[in-house]
């Protein structure tokens, strides 16, 4: 009816994940979604892309606190990691901070590529560090596993940006299907002390439960455990975010390690732009600096992403030096690297930039 109020946004997702579990919603979801992208990446001034933002400071760091995972889950490139565990030192994540503030940035996230950065015992002290020294937005992920081995109540009072759950869906067997660890009770212990504190405070930090499940959203709504245990907790500054499409990693996930309505997704056709997600880096725990902090793989040495090391220069060195020049430029001539001509994840750098939650 003509005026009447628009659904919730809770309302108005698990209509529209109603339709893309359903075999005939999903093809006809993909294929319209995929084919109006295609259209409009085709579109872009790759050139123009590359010359605008030739300048611009990196539009977040990525800081990888530790590369070591404390799960195993099936849609994920950390069951392929090769490198050597390791946890960031003080010195390094102290001098990570300083020369991005130097060179103007704002924006820190504690998203590794794989790993958990809860792993790490000094989470809470990095991320009031990072406030400490002046970043106005902070962000992570985190599976949740180890949330109630931290001190809540003080991590909330940092007021973060953004918080995203990484989970499968409120049902045990399911989570450990899709995760591969024997840790729903932990997560449901340390998830609902996290929402009962977070609601109470006057400035509560916006938390995304990200839902990575084989099941329709639909379905995941009617789970004992969500009823009775998390929806009342909910509120205005958590939501909850539905995955359907998953990335291929590089070509290391297929579609057959993938479980019910779970799809792999879209690659678009035309990647003639330099990819915004080359706009921001992340350094990894031993001091390596990526361009792309999103995907990896390990079928190349290198994967072509790697631009740089702190032992060899400063953050500000790397990032305008050749390598990145060479990275962006290499979309232009269509000599992009093995990952990124499979990546799903493509963004033109001018269509990605205004969107917070990418650089999560």
């Amino acid at each position: 009816m003509f005026g009447a109020p628009r659904p919730s946004p809770l309302i108005r997702t698990a209509l529209k994940n109603a339709l893309r579990s359903h075999p005939i919603g999903r093809w006809t979801y993909t294929k319209v979604r995929g084919g109006y992208r295609d259209l409009r990446y085709a579109r872009v001034d790759g050139r123009a892309v590359l010359n605008r933002y030739a300048r611009d400071i990196p539009r977040s760091v990525k800081i990888e606190l530790t590369n070591i995972c404390n799960a195993d889950c099936i849609f994920c490139g950390y069951q392929y990691e090769t490198r050597a565990k390791g946890t960031m030192s003080p010195e390094l994540f102290e001098r990570v901070l300083q020369e991005y503030r130097a060179m103007g940035g704002n924006s820190i996230s504690f998203t590794p590529v794989v790993g958990e950065p809860l792993v790490d015992p000094a989470f809470v002290d990095r991320v009031a560090r990072a406030r400490e020294v002046g970043f106005g937005q902070v962000t992570t992920y985190t599976n949740g596993v180890l949330l109630e081995n931290h001190d809540l109540p003080r991590f909330l009072s940092l007021g973060i940006e953004a918080l995203h759950i990484s989970m499968a869906s409120f049902d045990e067997t399911e989570y450990e299907r899709i995760f591969r660890i024997r840790h729903y009770d932990k997560l449901m212990r340390g998830l609902r002390a996290l929402l009962e504190l977070n609601g109470r405070q006057t400035r509560p930090v916006p938390i995304r439960l990200e839902l990575r499940s084989e099941l329709p959203f639909d379905q995941i709504l009617r789970q004992p455990d969500y009823v009775q245990q998390i929806a009342p907790l909910l509120g205005d500054h958590t939501k909850l975010a539905y995955l359907f499409d998953y990335d291929n990693w590089g070509g290391m996930i297929e579609q057959s390690d993938l479980r019910g309505v779970m799809k792999l997704a879209h690659i678009p056709k035309h990647k003639s732009s330099p990819c915004f997600r080359t706009y921001s880096c992340m350094v990894m725990w031993n001091g390596a600096v990526r361009a792309c902090s999103c995907r990896f793989s390990f079928k190349d040495k290198t994967d072509g992403l790697l631009i740089g090391d702190l032992t060899d220069g400063s953050l500000e060195e790397i990032w305008y030096g050749a390598n990145v020049t060479q990275l962006r430029e290499s979309f232009l001539d269509g000599s992009i690297p093995e990952v990124c001509k499979s990546c799903a994840w493509y963004v033109p750098g001018d269509h990605g930039r205004d969107h917070q939650y990418l650089f999560a």
